[in-house]
């Protein structure tokens, strides 16, 4: 292998480089040449003249080269004559996959902004027959921005293209000059039945937690899974601390206080469960802390 020659250039010696030496600063600009004597690098960024000679040839390389990179693909200099890494731009794969993004999140924009639709308006009306018996019909009227308002009537019977309510002679009153609103197929008191037995998620947590054993007063009361009825009553006993007061609070499936009980003696509690049917949860709390959280279920007789 050919030793390449050493050059030993002074920066202020006045002199310019050769052809040999100019042809390796262009190879070293075009990339083909990863490393050059030092002094050549020292050289070029002190003399302007060597500097742009040597960009002259590489140029005329680059024109006689078959495989010659292109001219936007060429490193750019920097001032003092070094090349400086490649900048790769966007492909037309990556630009057209970041338009079809931006379309994407305009539509959605689009969409959060639009008007949401309002809500049907439903009507009825009452009519009598000779037999003095009062029928409730119901339509629902829809209107959109766009269109004029038109009515679908509801079907209940398999016959009957309106839905119809028959009821006796007790007449339908008007409640603050609204229309009545046809009953749906679902009694009210049977869904305010059902929610009075949904379970509260974070009074869930506390029933059943484990309490320090050096400070708990042992608290004795209803399991989780005991129900009651609305005469039955409800006992709470734990060991007495003379430095610390008690009580009892009942609270509903929604945290709401219901009621709070003071002892009947330093370690006994009995009460009496006057409540309406659904989930409730009862606290032991001392007088800086709670020690014990429990539920219990009231149903009817």
């Amino acid at each position: 292998m050919k030793e390449e020659k050493k050059y030993v250039i002074k920066p202020d010696s006045g002199r310019h480089l050769g052809e040999n030496e100019l042809a390796q600063y262009a190879e070293f600009l075009r990339g083909d040449r990863d490393v050059v004597p030092e002094e050549l690098l020292l050289h070029m960024e002190e003399c302007a003249w060597c500097r742009a000679e040597a960009m002259e040839v590489a140029d005329i390389v680059d024109l006689t080269d078959d495989g010659r990179p292109t001219t936007d693909d060429r490193r750019p200099m920097t001032d003092d004559g070094r090349p400086t890494t490649n900048v790769r731009r966007l492909s037309s794969v990556v630009r057209l996959v970041a338009a079809i993004a931006a379309v994407a999140l305009i539509a959605w924009v689009i969409q959060q902004l639009r008007p949401e639709k309002p809500e049907p308006e439903r009507m009825a009306t009452l009519t009598t027959d000779s037999t003095n018996s009062t029928t409730l019909t119901t339509s629902t009227t829809s209107t959109t921005s766009t269109t004029s308002t038109y009515s679908t009537n509801s079907t209940i019977s398999t016959t009957s293209t309106n839905s119809t309510i028959s009821t006796d002679s007790t007449p339908v009153r008007r409640k603050h000059g609204r229309p009545p609103v046809a009953p749906t197929g679902t009694r009210p008191d049977t869904v305010r039945y059902a929610q009075a037995f949904v379970p509260d998620p974070t009074l869930e947590l506390l029933v059943g937690a484990v309490y320090r054993s050096g400070t708990d007063p042992k608290t004795e009361g209803p399991g989780p899974e005991t129900i009651f009825t609305s005469e039955d009553t409800l006992k709470i006993r734990w060991t007495p601390d003379p430095y610390d007061s008690y009580r009892l609070v009942i609270v509903d499936n929604k945290g709401a206080k219901i009621i709070e009980v003071e002892p009947e003696a330093s370690n006994l509690i009995n009460w009496v469960t006057n409540l309406k049917p659904g989930l409730y949860y009862w606290k032991f709390l001392g007088k800086d802390e709670m020690w014990k959280v429990g539920r219990f279920r009231v149903i009817e007789r």
